[in-house]
């Protein structure tokens, strides 16, 4: 295990030793002795096994955290068949694509194939900054078009605001035509009187 865990695990049963007191306080319920006994068992039992998780999880973190190219073959290197070899075609064929080769000899496809992940994990952050620098793009070029269109919203509301007028308007001119043509026939009638 590595220095760290090592020092994880060692503040990991100190704590254990300092809270162990304060457990036997906790206990809500009546028992017998012996059951006091097996349940402080259990307990301990159950924060050693909760420090042994921690420290393999603290362990587990410091291999990725190193260098994850050399965890990762050492994944690949425990793979019976990036080991020793493969026999079966349908994993060399997949292999041959991933490399790019028909000619790959075992020792090496570990390296290769993290090779090809470093290379895809480059492709791969390229691909996200084009796409966010295309959000970008998007956003300087819609705001343009976001503001053109409410000013056709604003235009269209004055517009349609305008021909009701009109419309109004042209209600009250027909009223005033029909009352024209009445006073003129009245002076009309008068006339021939």
């Amino acid at each position: 295990r590595s220095e760290e865990t090592m020092i994880n695990l060692t503040k990991l049963e100190q704590k254990l030793t300092t809270l162990k007191p304060y457990y036997s306080l906790v206990k809500t319920d009546h028992r017998a002795p012996t059951e006091d006994i097996r349940a402080d068992h259990n307990a301990e039992d159950q924060i050693f096994r909760s420090v042994e998780g921690q420290a393999a999880s603290d362990e587990e973190e410091d291999k990725w955290a190193g260098n994850p190219a050399d965890a990762m073959q050492g994944i690949l290197s425990s793979i019976t068949c990036c080991a020793s070899g493969c026999e079966d075609r349908r994993i060399w064929k997949l292999l041959s694509d991933i490399v790019g080769t028909d000619v790959i000899d075992p020792r090496d496809v570990p390296a290769l194939l993290v090779e090809r992940i470093c290379k895809l994990t480059e492709e791969l952050t390229v691909k996200e900054q084009e796409m966010r620098d295309l959000e970008v793009l998007m956003e300087e070029i819609k705001e343009p078009f976001i503001d053109e269109l409410e000013r056709k919203v604003e235009e269209i509301e004055l517009l349609k605001i305008d021909l009701q007028m009109l419309e109004t308007e042209r209600v009250r001119l027909s009223l005033v035509e029909e009352k024209l043509l009445d006073v003129l026939q009245l002076l009309q009638q008068l006339r021939n009187l």
